[in-house]
């Protein structure tokens, strides 16, 4: 920022407001594209132009599906977290720690999930992510499904 900007920042409050809420604006319109990806073709096609430029080749990327690979989360009936994920069953990483916390506070060796609320709440993820980015194409976006 050069020093006339700062000292406009300092002493025009309308320019910081205006500058906060810009960014505001900005970070919450991200909220649109995971809602209806859709709406990020204009999006995807700069994106796609600068990472051309920025990486030389297509390998580099993220795995998502492979995030848990090397976890030694076993369940109920031997049930490893890798077979129960195969399909498309997920958790949130506070709702694993939280649920790696539970036994020892209660005293016991091991938490189990009623099927029935591991159905009903899989069912509820599936109705909620309908059209959303990841259900949508995470393939064409960079995402890598293999690993490497």
């Amino acid at each position: 920022m050069t020093r006339v900007e700062k000292a406009v920042f300092r002493q025009v409050l309308s320019v910081r407001r205006g500058y906060r809420n810009g960014i505001y604006l900005l970070q919450e319109s991200f909220v649109l594209g995971f809602r209806k990806p859709r709406l990020l073709k204009a999006a995807s096609s700069i994106a796609r132009w600068h990472l051309a430029r920025q990486v030389p080749h297509r390998e580099p990327g993220f795995h998502v599906t492979d995030a848990f690979e090397d976890a030694c989360i076993i369940g109920r009936n031997d049930l490893r977290i890798q077979d129960a994920r195969k399909d498309g069953i997920k958790a949130q990483g506070h709702y694993i720690l939280r649920c790696l916390a539970l036994p020892e506070e209660a005293g016991g060796a091991r938490i189990s999930v009623r099927p029935s609320a591991q159905v009903r709440f899989n069912a509820w993820v599936q109705r909620r992510s309908g059209g959303a980015v990841w259900v949508a194409g995470a393939a064409t976006a960079g995402a890598s499904t293999a690993t490497a």
